[in-house]
């Protein structure tokens, strides 16, 4: 079985660091542990824009990207996430 068969869905994240927007990757996967819940969302650092405007393009493109490779459409909508870090 490939990744992409294992990947339940995509999210993309954004998050303002430092006067920069960070993007993130989510990938949530089934998970074997017994306690909790039985997906887990391991998330990757994808790289920092200069405006909200580069990283949401940047976002987008790989929550496109990543929703074609997926067996079946995710259920989440695909809107962004925005965080500030403090």
């Amino acid at each position: 079985m490939s990744q992409a068969e294992q990947a339940l869905g995509v999210i993309t994240k954004l998050v303002a660091d430092n006067g920069r927007w960070v993007v993130y990757l989510g990938i949530d996967w089934w998970t074997t542990a017994a306690e909790g819940h039985p997906v887990e969302t391991i998330w990757h650092r994808i790289a920092d824009f200069p405006t909200i405007e580069a990283a949401m393009v940047a976002a987008r493109y790989y929550q496109r990207g990543a929703d074609r490779v997926l067996l079946r459409s995710p259920t989440w909508p695909g809107e962004f996430h925005r965080e500030t870090a403090d």
